[in-house]
């Protein structure tokens, strides 16, 4: 009878330690499946971040084009303009003499 009562005694020895190496493996895999999902969360933030400089990279391209489109027309009405002045800058000067000295008379 002793000897079933020490087998008895050592059977649930063995399974509480059994249990405890299997307690300890489960939480060793959480930590293990945490660091997964963390590294995992980490790296798609980081895709993602890239995908943004990317986005915005090609964004301030486009922007720069678009202003270098505008300031090359805003230049080419200039010259446009200087020239103009400087085909009638004769006419204008008299015509705003005129004016001053009132020897034109405009309504």
């Amino acid at each position: 009878m002793k000897e079933i009562i020490d087998k008895i005694i050592q059977t649930e020895l063995e399974a509480q330690k059994q249990g405890k190496r299997l307690e300890q493996q489960e939480q060793e895999f959480r930590k293990s499946l945490d660091k997964e999902i963390e590294a995992y969360r980490e790296e798609k933030m980081e895709q993602a971040k890239q995908r943004v400089r990317k986005v915005e990279e090609a964004e301030t391209k486009i922007l720069k084009e678009q202003i270098e489109k505008i300031e090359a027309k805003y230049n080419r009405k200039m010259v446009q303009l200087e020239t103009k002045f400087q085909e009638n800058r004769e006419n204008y000067l008299q015509t705003l003499f005129s004016r001053i000295t009132g020897g034109e008379k405009h309504a």
